[in-house]
């Protein structure tokens, strides 16, 4: 529940292909039908169960809750509105080469915002508790290492210009 499903379609790379779909074939914006279609194609799990359509319309109308005019659906710009983790289900159970062995019968389910609230509160608590683990009283924490930081300074020295020379006329390997 609510993590990247393994082995079906990444949704980055779902949402890229609704978005060169929709550029495409010059549509502004992302309607039930379009939708439909690509989540349908081949042995798409969405395209082979019995309530598919039901279940399609429902996701369309939950990412189109995104959307500046909802009934019409997302525009190719409204579609980095949608939170990655939405994109998960329609990435999966609309990926045209079906379903995986293990999954026959089995239907995504969305990590709705409290459940992820519950997730990112985790992983700050995490965060801040390993912070304040490696750093002494009275000490910022370190700032390199840290996710958003830049990675500290080398810790070997640059070829000296002799050696850069050399490695340039040898096309950067070592003479034997």
């Amino acid at each position: 529940k609510g993590i990247i499903p393994q082995g079906y379609n990444d949704p980055l790379n779902h949402v890229n292909q609704i978005r060169g779909t929709m550029k495409h074939n010059g549509r502004k914006h992302l309607s039930l039908k379009l939708f439909t279609k690509i989540v349908s194609e081949g042995d798409a799990i969405l395209s082979r169960v019995k309530d598919g359509k039901k279940r399609i319309k429902k996701i369309w109308e939950l990412i189109s809750s995104y959307a500046e005019d909802p009934a019409k659906g997302l525009t190719v710009d409204e579609l980095k509105k949608v939170p990655l983790r939405l994109w998960c289900k329609p990435a999966a159970e609309g990926d045209p080469e079906g379903a995986l062995p293990c999954d026959n019968g089995e239907e995504y389910h969305f990590c709705d915002d409290s459940e992820y609230k519950k997730m990112e509160d985790v992983v700050q608590e995490h965060l801040a508790r390993s912070a304040a683990s490696t750093q002494k009283e009275g000490e910022k924490p370190p700032e390199a290492g840290r996710p958003g930081q830049p990675a500290p300074p080398r810790v070997w020295a640059a070829k000296s210009a002799s050696a850069r020379r050399k490695s340039s006329k040898t096309g950067g390997h070592e003479e034997l």
